[in-house]
């Protein structure tokens, strides 16, 4: 068989979709939150400054945490404010509500408490607040690494619910 330029170019063409992720592996939408300071200004007040984020599927990020995430679509931001307390955000888009579910259930730092369709879990100690969610088929992290103040968990919980169910 003869390779000529037209075959060439389908061989690429189809290397270059595959490694994308849209003919191989599994697909699915990216979590459709938008996490920005506004929305983190309503829920724990202060003035947020953006310093990283990452939107896409986890084994292609270059942060070892969320390449543990896979082929799963996820949004990352990491915040900081002019006191030097650190807010991360993870979101992540499972296959299924089981798979979010699993996957917090082995990653948990406290209990998962149902609240009807939305699952939450708190963990608190000195200067950090840890809130896990799950909604659907999407899990939500948000660490908040403070400095002398901390927003209450009640806040942080309410912009992880917000982040999960768009409300």
């Amino acid at each position: 068989m003869k390779l000529n330029i037209d075959h060439l170019a389908a061989i690429v063409l189809v290397a270059a979709i595959v490694s994308l992720g849209i003919l191989g592996g599994y697909t699915h939408a990216v979590p459709q939150a938008i996490i920005g300071t506004s929305l983190l200004g309503k829920y724990i007040g202060g003035d947020w400054n953006q310093v990283y984020a990452y939107s896409g599927q986890g084994m292609l990020s270059r942060s070892t945490f969320l390449q543990s995430f896979g082929s799963n679509s996820l949004k990352f931001v990491n915040f900081t404010d002019s006191l030097g307390d650190i807010l991360q955000v993870v979101l992540v888009a499972f296959p299924s509500h089981s798979a979010a579910v699993s996957y917090a259930k082995q990653n948990l730092i406290g209990s998962l408490i149902s609240q009807g369709k939305l699952s939450i879990a708190v963990y608190q100690y000195g200067y950090t607040e840890i809130v896990q969610g799950v909604y659907g088929n999407e899990y939500v992290m948000i660490t908040y690494i403070g400095n002398t103040t901390m927003p209450s968990v009640s806040s942080i919980e309410a912009l992880a619910t917000a982040l999960l169910t768009g409300s």
